[in-house]
């Protein structure tokens, strides 16, 4: 895989990214990096651990506070706690791994919702999250598989300018580039490394504004580097020229 640093860290900025389930401008369930949750089931089914917090009593303790440990009880939207004079156990906010009923919950809870929120404000509808570590693995995942499908639609896509490996990929990761039939003006484009003219058909209606036009300068970026590559084959094709002219124009020594 060849995407650059800067588009990677760009595509986290125009997808965002979340620890719990949100619907995207699309209206589909997603979670991580754009990962879409098309089922309840794509969600139980993630090969990593949803967390849940959970109150839960410790064994008693003198004077023991309603505890919250060391997690944020903002989060859980409890403005205080009070003290018990007796020995009495401690009800203290846990992370327990989510059920698979409480994964679906949450799923079906962010379905019934309407799209074109924030993603941050579907938290308040969900109770389980997936750690950091495990949204920064998803992402990765989601990354090859991506490339792969891009390798299949462009088998030489490693011999293309950066820019435009990196706006086709942006391309397919947001939206249906691969379908047959679809961009159709784009793959001509592509087809011919004419990649100014990508730069003008690669505008998508469900993006940010930004991101319409990071991909578009992505695409002017590889039209610019393929002249600067013309120009030095073109260099070097004139000087192994005008060497090879030379070795047999020149006078033998006396």
């Amino acid at each position: 895989m060849a995407l650059s640093a800067t588009y990677k860290a760009k595509l986290r900025e125009f997808e965002g990214t979340a620890n719990h389930m949100y619907l995207d401008t699309a209206g589909y369930v997603t979670i991580g990096v754009g990962h879409a949750l098309f089922t309840a089931n794509d969600a139980v089914n993630l090969p990593y651990a949803f967390q849940i917090y959970r109150f839960r009593a410790d064994p008693a303790a003198t004077r023991s506070p309603l505890s919250p440990g060391s997690l944020a009880l903002g989060e859980l939207q409890l403005s205080s706690f009070s003290y018990s004079p007796l020995p009495t156990p401690s009800l203290g906010i846990h992370v327990d791994i989510a059920t698979p009923d409480q994964v679906r919950s949450d799923w079906n809870a962010v379905h019934t919702k309407a799209s074109g929120h924030s993603f941050t404000w579907y938290r308040q509808y969900t109770n389980c999250w997936l750690a950091d570590s495990d949204v920064n693995a998803l992402f990765e995942s989601d990354l090859a598989l991506y490339w792969a499908s891009l390798k299949a639609l462009y088998p030489a896509i490693e011999s293309f300018p950066q820019g435009a490996q990196d706006a086709l990929f942006d391309l397919l990761y947001n939206s249906n580039l691969a379908a047959d039939g679809k961009w159709p003006n784009l793959k001509d484009s592509v087809a011919n490394a004419d990649w100014a003219k990508a730069a003008d058909q690669c505008h998508r209606g469900q993006v940010q504004a930004e991101r319409n036009a990071y991909t578009r300068q992505c695409f002017l970026d590889a039209a610019t580097a393929a002249v600067q590559s013309y120009a030095r084959a073109a260099d070097e094709s004139d000087y192994q020229s005008i060497g090879h002219q030379r070795i047999h124009t020149t006078p033998p020594l006396r």
